[in-house]
């Protein structure tokens, strides 16, 4: 939670964990990974993001073109381990 944001291979771990800290994520996709264009449009939709491409996350030059699309503060409300807790406290209710 102490990162500004998060920089890495765009995979279902990294862009689930930026989405759940409400991090702005910066992404390389995988041209071979079927999933990346799914992955894409989630972050697109979700996330604060910026697709790099490899060879400016290894010269630095995707940081010249930073731009943040939406404010860097958290805009959701809740979170998936809230909801996940509420949803089991209104199922163990019903019993």
């Amino acid at each position: 939670y102490a990162a500004t944001a998060v920089i890495g291979k765009a995979g279902y771990g990294t862009i689930s964990e930026a989405w759940g800290m409400q991090k702005p994520f910066f992404g390389v996709y995988r041209k071979k990974f079927r999933e990346s264009s799914v992955l894409r449009d989630f972050a697109e939709k979700e996330l604060i993001h910026q697709e790099i491409e490899e060879n400016q996350l290894n010269d630095l030059s995707w940081l010249k073109g930073m731009v943040f699309k939406k404010s860097v503060l958290p805009t959701r409300e809740n979170n998936g381990a809230n909801e996940i807790a509420l949803q089991f406290l209104r199922t163990l209710a019903v019993y």
